[in-house]
């Protein structure tokens, strides 16, 4: 698995506060809180029965990143 979507998970469970938010810049410089909460893990499993389903075949970087968290972002 990549250590790069490792790390990348990591620095975003740093940045939230106790309320499972962090402040967001967008263009022109305004700040939003977000929310961000990680879910439990997808199982391998459930990603081939999707693929399989959709008709699809999701990039394998993506696919290591599911199988870490769902993420669900609440603005």
């Amino acid at each position: 698995m990549s250590h790069f979507i490792q790390n990348t998970l990591s620095g975003l469970k740093e940045l939230l506060n106790n309320k499972e938010q962090m402040k967001s810049v967008v263009e022109e410089g305004e700040v939003y809180n977000v929310s961000c909460s990680f879910n439990a893990p997808i199982k391998t499993n459930e990603i081939e029965m999707f693929e399989s389903e959709c008709d699809i075949k999701l990039p394998e970087d993506y696919k290591a990143f599911l199988t870490l968290h769902l993420v669900e972002r609440l603005i």
